[in-house]
């Protein structure tokens, strides 16, 4: 949990850095969860909406290898089993009595998609330096991996925050 403790030490110096290195320890806890395969609806709205389009003019086996292709992508399947981990790892006590009064409350409903957000702004500060305050609901993004790091210190079993 070091980086945990780290990444507060660095919110008032560089608020990206800190960001992503919240984000990062939730990622580095995810890795003693089990592997898991990536669905088709893992992958980015957008693009698999035009390609589900575009997909619709060949045969449902192509268009199905196709899928399975994309589908076997190392960042899709790293960031289903983050979410997969966070999301197993909250109970329902976060969205009911201990997001009682907060500004940035988060609905049960909504954690998938904050998390692949979550995910996704770390993904972009990392790789090509895009600071997380231009991101839509940079703060709502922060609130919820500050708080969550605070649940996960006090729920998660030690062996699984000293792996």
């Amino acid at each position: 949990m070091t980086g945990f403790f780290d990444s507060l030490e660095a919110l008032g110096r560089n608020f990206d850095l800190a960001y992503s290195m919240m984000v990062y320890v939730l990622e580095a806890l995810s890795k003693s969860a089990p592997k898991t395969a990536s669905i088709w609806e893992d992958y980015e709205e957008g693009n698999r909406l035009k390609l589900d389009e575009q997909l619709l003019s060949v045969s449902t086996e192509v268009a199905n290898n196709i899928r399975s292709v994309l589908r076997n992508n190392p960042h899709l399947k790293l960031m289903r089993r983050f979410t997969e981990f966070v999301s197993a790892h909250v109970d329902d006590t976060y969205f009911t009595s201990e997001a009682e009064g907060l500004n940035f409350a988060l609905a049960k409903s909504d954690l998938p998609r904050a998390l692949k957000n979550l995910y996704n702004a770390r993904s972009g500060y990392v790789h090509g330096l895009a600071h997380v305050m231009s991101c839509s609901n940079s703060a709502l993004r922060a609130a919820i991996a500050i708080r969550f790091l605070r649940y996960v210190n006090h729920t998660l079993p030690l062996e699984v925050l000293n792996a």
